[in-house]
C-alpha cells in the first residue's frame, strides 16, 4: 500500500506521501459500495499535511471513476448563495448513481455555514454523494449527536508522524 501511496503521490506532483496509510485507508472507504460513512472531518495542525493527504485521497477518488469536486473555502463567501454557485461552478449535472465527491479544504473559515451544511445540505444529498470536510478543527458536537446523521459521520485525525 506504502509504494501505491507513492505512486499516487508522485503522479499528482505533490512529492511523497509518508506515513499516512492508515488515514488514506480511512478516507478511501468512503468510496466501497456499502461504505461505513459517507461523510469525512480530515482534522489537524496547519503544515501536517491535510492537503497532501486530500490530493491523494481524490486521486484515489476519481482514479475508481467518481467525480471529484474539491473546493477551497477560503475562496469562497461562507454563504448558502456563494457555497452553492462555487459548487455550481465546478460541477456538471451527475446522473443519479454516479459517485460524486465534494471536498471542502481550509473548512476553519467555513464554520459560519457549518449549521446549515450539517441541517440541510448534507441531508439531503443523494446517496451516490460524499464529502471531506479538511480544516485545523475537529467536527462541533452536533455532527456526531444529530441523530439523522447516525453512523454517517467519520473522524479522521492527522496528528505528527510516528518516529521510526
Amino acid at each position: 500500500m506504502a509504494t501505491r501511496i507513492a505512486d499516487l503521490s508522485r503522479r499528482r506532483g505533490t512529492g511523497r506521501l509518508v506515513g499516512r496509510d492508515e488515514q488514506l485507508t480511512a478516507l478511501t472507504a468512503l468510496l466501497d459500495p456499502d461504505p461505513p460513512a459517507l461523510i469525512a472531518f480530515l482534522h489537524g495542525i496547519a503544515g501536517i499535511g491535510k492537503t497532501a493527504l486530500l490530493r491523494a485521497f481524490t486521486l484515489e477518488a476519481e482514479e475508481r471513476g467518481a467525480r471529484v469536486v474539491d473546493l477551497d473555502c477560503r475562496t469562497i463567501e461562507p454563504t448558502e448563495r456563494g457555497f452553492l454557485q462555487a459548487l455550481g461552478d465546478r460541477m456538471e449535472r451527475a446522473s443519479e448513481d454516479e459517485l460524486v465527491v465534494v471536498t471542502l479544504d481550509n473548512y476553519e473559515v467555513f464554520r459560519l455555514l457549518d449549521t446549515w451544511l450539517r441541517q440541510e445540505f448534507v441531508p439531503n444529498l443523494p446517496d451516490a454523494a460524499r464529502v471531506v470536510f479538511s480544516g485545523r478543527e475537529p467536527p462541533v458536537a452536533a455532527w456526531l449527536t444529530t441523530p439523522e446523521l447516525d453512523r454517517l459521520v467519520r473522524i479522521v485525525p492527522l496528528g505528527a508522524l510516528a518516529d521510526n
